[in-house]
Formats: C-alpha cells, sequence, structure tokens
C-alpha cells in the first residue's frame, strides 16, 4: 500500500493539535483508507471524525486522541511524531 505522509499547518483543521496526516495513493483508495483506519483504531484506540470534533470543540480544548480521521478526503491524522514512526515501521 502507498501512501503520502503531510506535515499539517494552520489549512487544517487539525491544526495544531495533529502533526501529520496520512493519506492512501493507491487505488482502491477508500479500501485501503479503511482497512488503516480499523488499524489505528485497534492500535491507538478510539478515534474521531476530525469535522466532528473541530465543529463542537473551541480550539483552545486539549485532544487527547492520539489519531483521528477524515472520511472525505480519506485522510489520517496522526498527533504527533511516535504515532506516525509506528505507522511507517508498520505499513511501510
Amino acid at each position: 500500500m502507498d501512501f503520502k505522509i503531510v506535515k499539517v499547518d494552520a489549512r487544517y483543521k487539525a491544526y495544531p493539535h495533529f502533526q501529520f496526516y496520512i493519506v492512501p495513493t493507491d487505488w482502491p483508495k477508500a479500501d485501503h483508507y479503511l482497512e488503516l483506519r480499523e488499524w489505528c483504531w485497534a492500535t491507538y484506540g478510539p478515534g474521531c471524525d476530525i469535522n466532528m470534533r473541530c465543529s463542537y470543540n473551541p480550539p483552545e480544548v486539549t485532544y487527547t486522541y492520539k489519531w483521528v480521521w477524515q472520511d472525505e478526503e480519506f485522510r489520517i491524522f496522526f498527533k504527533d511524531g511516535p504515532e506516525l514512526a509506528h505507522f511507517q515501521l508498520t505499513w511501510s
């Protein structure tokens, strides 16, 4: 499975709570995305949809999740480097 890693900046809703996101780049994109999302849930515990989370919480709220997802863009956001490194070691 191929994926792209992107550093999160102020253009994204997840900023500043999450530092990176990954997105599958090969097809079928939705199938790979769902597989990655299931793996994150099993590995890091519950996450949530970033759009729902950002809609109901002000920016100063501290996120306790290690990861969140964004279904429309097939993105999975990671809180910081250790989560991303673990993902890369497992999926690369």
